[in-house]
């Protein structure tokens, strides 16, 4: 990975497990795919197109359509736009049974909110109500800023931003869309870098904006939000600098990854509730530690450290 570039959830990653980000960046590893990946980039993708319509169009069929969805019905021109999806996602696999119902129940849980708006019920979320779309899925460069000269070389940042709306003068809010089963955490809410980064560029391209707000939309939870202040941007943007200056000699091919020692301990709890009964199992995400790229299939054979010779060891009681 070119460090001079980096996404947000990149540095996410690195600051939350260093092994993680070499596994994955430096090694390639690749955790694969399952029901709820594949579902939520099919979701994500009809209310990408949504966002599209209506900032190119001014309305959208696509979220007419999305209105009528039920656990029973679904429109021609959404099951349509999630096929066309899956197809051009070809390391999607197969569409399962439990993918489909996924994707569906997610869709009905929006559907859901879009009906009792129009018929003036209360709502758990409002989709789509700014004065103004801004942005909808749109790759954005920022240059870090970095006056004291923390990172060395510029630092880009690289911003994929489903959805921006200008809800009143001054007032902005961005939203991610996301269909995991994994809700933000307090610390998230304080500290997540996507959302400090997303505000700080808002900050940045458009002086006159007064209030910056980010939330991930979960569309059968609804909102999480998180605030930031300038204050809070300039702490965490200080951050982000020292974590890019530590990637940069992470990524050299002459330099061993630097772990924090919590990825030993994360591994000897992985290993002992994995039951190792065969080699092919022992990199399978379990319990707490799932996505951990040691325990990816076929991570065994890349694996700077642990390696072949050593995964193969009887299960620690």
């Amino acid at each position: 990975m070119n460090a001079n570039r980096i996404s947000p959830s990149a540095l996410n990653i690195f600051d939350n497990c260093q092994w993680q980000y070499h596994a994955k960046y430096d090694l390639g590893l690749k955790s694969g795919t399952n029901d709820i990946m594949t579902a939520g980039i099919m979701v994500h993708d009809v209310l990408e197109e949504i966002g599209k319509e209506l900032k190119r169009d001014g309305e959208s069929p696509l979220l007419e359509a999305l209105a009528e969805v039920t656990v029973a019905h679904m429109p021609p021109a959404i099951s349509n736009r999630l096929m066309a999806t899956f197809e051009k996602q070809s390391e999607l696999g197969e569409i399962t049974e439990a993918c489909t119902n996924r994707a569906r129940d997610n869709l009905v849980a929006v559907a859901d909110q879009l009906r009792r708006a129009k018929a003036g019920k209360p709502v758990q979320y409002r989709l789509f109500q700014g004065q103004k779309i801004l942005r909808s899925e749109k790759l954005e460069e920022m240059e870090l800023p970095d006056p004291e000269g923390i990172a060395g070389d510029p630092v880009t940042l690289l911003l994929k931003m489903d959805l921006v709306e200008e809800m009143a003068p001054g007032f902005v809010m961005i939203t991610d869309y996301k269909t995991g089963a994994r809700l933000p955490s307090k610390k998230d809410e304080l500290t997540d870098p996507q959302a400090t980064i997303y505000c700080m560029y808002w900050r940045l391209l458009d002086p006159k904006v007064e209030d910056v707000s980010f939330a991930w939309l979960f569309p059968k939870a609804g909102y999480f939000f998180a605030k930031r202040t300038p204050g809070q941007c300039d702490n965490q943007r200080l951050h982000l600098l020292q974590s890019a200056k530590i990637i940069r000699g992470v990524t050299e091919p002459t330099t061993e990854p630097k772990w924090p020692s919590r990825c030993a301990d994360c591994f000897a709890k992985c290993a002992r509730k994995n039951a190792m009964r065969d080699v092919n199992n022992y990199y399978r995400p379990m319990g707490d530690y799932a996505g951990c790229p040691r325990f990816v299939r076929g991570a065994r054979d890349k694996d700077p450290i642990l390696g072949p010779s050593k995964v193969n060891q009887p299960n620690p009681q």
